[in-house]
């Protein structure tokens, strides 16, 4: 594998990886944006 094709193909642990960090933070996003609306400065 030379230096520059590591990031050419997704392994499926990588796209299981992806899929859990990417619906974690959407949840995560919604509570901050939730908690931020009520507490206005």
């Amino acid at each position: 594998m030379s230096k520059n094709s590591f990031f050419n193909e997704q392994t499926e642990q990588s796209l299981v990886k992806a899929t859990i960090v990417s619906k974690y933070f959407d949840v995560w996003a919604s509570v901050i944006i939730s908690a931020q609306k009520r507490y206005v400065w």
